[in-house]
């Protein structure tokens, strides 16, 4: 994608200023910006590449509608969340803290095989699905939670309607 001039969605890392872009189109709804680093997606895939993380080392994802796809993520935090839309995460470390939330998809986590983590998997319409061995101490239909191996992480995934998975990185 080239950069227009007078289009701020092109030129990043940029302030959210609400104006009209390149080709008559308004920019997106200002989306909450920390400092000068703000994402904003329509419904166009666009590769994204965090340069910062905040302070205690969260990397944070949250789009209206669409399809959330990391790739090699190794930040320690982890938080996920679409409105409506498919998640998919690979996790390339262990996992301080993990939250994944969609109104409506399936969601998708790989983690390394050395996961440890409490857990607590829901779903309203869908089915639950891990191939780690999981200590559970309740489990319903649509809910689960449990303990994969040392249980230092905390791991949180709900979505209102589509399976979840999560599975051992190949």
């Amino acid at each position: 994608m080239n950069s227009v001039p007078g289009d701020e969605r092109t030129a990043g890392p940029w302030p959210a200023t609400g104006q009209g872009g390149a080709e008559g189109l308004a920019s997106p709804a200002v989306p909450e910006c920390h400092d000068d680093v703000c994402v904003t997606c329509s419904d166009i895939a666009v590769p994204v590449t965090i340069v910062r993380l905040l302070g205690d080392g969260l990397a944070l994802v949250d789009t209206g509608s669409g399809e959330v796809r990391l790739t090699g993520v190794t930040s320690p935090r982890v938080s996920l969340e679409t409105g409506s839309g498919r998640i998919t995460a690979d996790l390339r470390r262990d996992i301080a803290s993990l939250q994944v939330e969609t109104g409506s998809g399936d969601i998708a986590i790989r983690a390394p095989a050395t996961l440890g983590a409490e857990v607590e998997i829901e779903t309203s319409s869908g089915e639950i699905a891990t191939d780690f061995p999981l200590l559970v101490t309740r489990q319903s239909r649509d809910h689960m939670v449990g303990t994969i191996g040392d249980g230092k992480g905390t791991i949180a995934i709900e979505t209102g309607s589509g399976g979840i998975k999560l599975l051992k990185s190949n």
